[in-house]
């Protein structure tokens, strides 16, 4: 490896340098290191790039010495900015700094390219995760390499105002996830499996699931009730709360914009004025086009009879 590396830096081989750099940079880290520092400032930018997101997801010795080389590539703001991140991403994955919400929000405000704005989004993603704040965290939520499917999921049940659980199992780091229970509630709940689990999830607040499942209870019902007028009666017969209980859950579905209307405590009802959309799985798409075309085709031929 030295040798190549060698051969490549006295010929000025930088492109050739570059790529063995890649190669071998998790077998030597600080071969690696000091040949890019006698050399990074004839190393195509991109390449670059890619050595210094390559190093600091790596993590070995402090990576501030790699931040330091951005310099070479300031005539290129979007590979900058790559590198700013992934710098980032390795400080809040080892907290080894504490940040400021100015600090993410300055850079989603950046101009960011499609990958930058990825990147981005996974870092505000990691930061919301570690100061707990998983409603916020999951404003973010994309495919990307930088989220750990584990905190996905928790953080998905550790929310009241997330539900939608169908964007969650088509991404391919919840796919490529192994089994486990969270995953498997995970699932469940995209299958509009509401019963309530029994837990053994560590850290997990089991309150804060079972009002979860309750409040998917309720909006199940609410969806497939006939009328938008529901009695509290035949919410609570179906749930088993109290109706104190039923009103806080209520409450709560209503601030998350879970549901949308009022709750008439004369007549004891809630008056439901619009649910939240849902995404519909593709057999439910391809079952409700079925449908369409069939009713389309009984009015094509009332029609030709007239």
């Amino acid at each position: 490896m030295t040798d190549k590396m060698n051969l490549y830096f006295e010929k000025r081989l930088w492109y050739e340098l570059g790529n063995e750099i890649i190669e071998n940079i998790n077998k030597d880290y600080r071969i690696s290191y000091d040949y890019l520092m006698k050399s990074h400032k004839f190393i195509h930018p991109i390449t670059l790039t890619k050595i210094l997101c390559e190093m600091i997801k790596i993590s070995q010795g402090d990576p501030k010495e790699i931040y330091e080389i951005i310099n070479s590539i300031e005539d290129h703001p979007q590979l900058v900015l790559s590198v700013k991140i992934h710098y980032l991403l390795v400080l809040i994955r080892n907290d080894l700094v504490n940040f400021n919400e100015s600090d993410v929000y300055l850079i989603l405000n950046e101009n960011l390219n499609s990958e930058n704005n990825k990147l981005a989004k996974a870092l505000a993603f990691n930061y919301y995760v570690s100061i707990e704040n998983y409603d916020e965290a999951l404003k973010y939520v994309c495919d990307s390499e930088h989220i750990d499917p584990y905190n996905l999921c928790f953080s998905c049940l550790s929310s009241l105002s997330y539900f939608n659980f169908l964007e969650i199992i088509d991404l391919n780091i919840f796919n490529s996830m192994r089994d486990c229970e969270i995953k498997s509630l995970i699932q469940r709940l995209a299958d509009n499996d509401f019963r309530i689990p029994d837990l053994s999830i560590h850290n997990l607040n089991s309150d804060t699931i079972n009002r979860k499942f309750k409040i998917l209870q309720i909006t199940s019902l609410i969806r497939a009730y006939s009328s938008n007028i529901i009695s509290f009666d035949y919410l609570t017969d179906n749930i088993q709360v109290s109706e104190n209980d039923l009103i806080k859950l209520l409450m709560i579905a209503i601030g998350a914009k879970v549901i949308n209307g009022w709750i008439d405590h004369e007549s004891k009802t809630f008056n439901c004025i619009s649910l939240s959309p849902i995404k519909l799985k593709a057999e439910d798409v391809v079952r409700i086009k079925d449908r369409f075309i069939e009713l389309r085709d009984k009015v094509n031929h009332v029609i030709n009879l007239l």
